[in-house]
Parts: structure tokens; C-alpha cells; sequence
């Protein structure tokens, strides 16, 4: 079929030599991007990057408590019991979520505050890398999460867990993937306010915005757009 248009394999730039490292496939093809193969990079180092297509892009975090408690006795419930590090397939996939736990939040010690706080890391990391994404839109043309499911109970990168249920990731990206976006992006102390239309019509509303010092809000206001 040589009138079908076709890449060789994901990632891909088209290029039969190859390339000599992830980087290069940023702006020429679709690339595959994870924070810990980058020396554990901060999340928010991505906007350094220009990227055409990002066609696998993921965060660990652990499945849902009830799912956890349908495999595990009560006394495997600890990050780094036998039983679960069985349930555990990336090497050195706790510490990586609680490096970015201590970065952004905290590495709780309670299980139960454990499981919930890595499901919001990856949500956070995912929704930042989207919103970025989308921002760049007139360069950036897609992005595709790794992964929606898991074919086994353990700890993944997936969305929606063995059993069925949704990890904290997949109500974020129903947000992050809406067709009309606002976002918000910090540079150098000013803060700008963007939305994103990605209907195939224009639309009309109200944008309102407030600033919150995790107290009171200190700032709001109303924008016709």
C-alpha cells in the first residue's frame, strides 16, 4: 500500500540513520519523554522544549486503595513490602515518586495519604506538560498519555487502574483534555492567562481568575473573551 503515508516505528523522525539521543526527536518526528530519563528532571523543565508530537508521556502512581486491598493482606500495605515491590515492575519506581513528592508536596508516612498523593503528583505533572502542550499548539500538534489501562493490579503509569477504577491522573486529564482550556503560565514573577479553542468554532464567555495565597484570595477579576 505505498500511497498510504506511514512512520516506521514510534518514536520516529523519518530518518533511517536513527538518532543519537531522545532529544533529537523533539522537533522532527514524535518523541517519547519521561521526567527520570532525563536525570530526574523537574517537571517544569519541559517547557525548555520545543516538541512536533509527543506520542508517549507518563507519571507512576499507585492504583486505588480498594484495588490495593483486593490483592494484598492489610500487613502488605506499605510501599516497600515484599509483596509490593512485587507489584512494583519500574526498578526504583518509589523513589522517583517521592523525589517529585518532596519537590512539590511531601512524602506522607500514613499508606492511605501515600497512595492518594502519588495519584495527584502524576495528575499535576500530567496536566502541566498538557497545558503546556496546548499553549504551543501553532508547534505543538498532539500528545498522547502512556497509559489508559493496566492489564495487571500494580503500580503504572495507567489512568484507570485493574479494576476498573480512576486513579486521580484520569479525572485531570478530562479537565486538561476539554476542548476549550484555560491555563495559567509563571515567568519571571508575571502571570499570564491563556485559553485554548480547540472546537471548530469560535466561542464567547467569561473568563474569571483568582489569586489564592493558601489563605484568602488576594486577587480576582472578570474578562470578557
Amino acid at each position: 500500500s505505498p500511497e498510504v503515508g506511514y512512520v516506521p516505528s514510534s518514536p520516529s523522525v523519518g530518518d533511517k540513520l536513527g538518532v543519537s539521543d531522545m532529544f533529537e526527536y523533539f522537533p522532527k518526528g514524535d518523541a517519547h519523554y519521561y521526567h527520570h530519563v532525563n536525570d530526574d528532571a523537574p517537571y517544569q523543565k519541559l517547557e525548555q522544549f520545543k516538541i512536533r508530537m509527543l506520542s508517549e508521556f507518563g507519571f507512576q502512581s499507585y492504583p486505588s486503595l480498594k484495588t490495593l486491598r483486593e490483592y494484598l493482606p492489610v500487613e502488605a500495605l506499605a510501599p516497600y513490602s515484599e509483596e509490593m515491590l512485587v507489584h512494583q515492575k519500574f526498578n526504583g519506581g518509589n523513589q522517583v515518586i517521592e523525589l517529585y513528592l518532596s519537590r512539590d508536596f511531601f512524602v506522607p508516612k500514613r499508606f492511605e495519604q501515600y497512595v492518594y498523593m502519588s495519584q495527584m503528583m502524576a495528575g499535576e505533572i500530567l496536566r502541566y506538560t498538557a497545558e503546556y502542550m496546548r499553549r504551543e499548539r501553532d508547534y505543538s500538534r498532539g500528545l498522547l498519555i502512556w497509559q489508559h489501562n493496566d492489564c495487571w493490579p500494580v503500580v503504572s503509569w495507567a489512568g484507570v487502574d485493574y479494576c476498573g477504577r480512576w486513579k486521580g491522573q484520569q479525572y485531570y486529564m478530562k479537565r486538561f483534555f476539554a476542548p476549550v482550556l484555560v491555563s495559567a503560565k509563571v515567568d519571571e514573577g508575571q502571570t499570564g492567562l491563556y485559553v485554548v479553542n480547540d472546537r471548530p468554532h469560535s466561542v464567547e464567555g467569561q473568563l474569571q481568575w483568582a489569586l489564592y495565597d493558601g489563605r484568602k484570595v488576594v486577587s480576582s477579576g472578570v474578562k470578557d473573551i
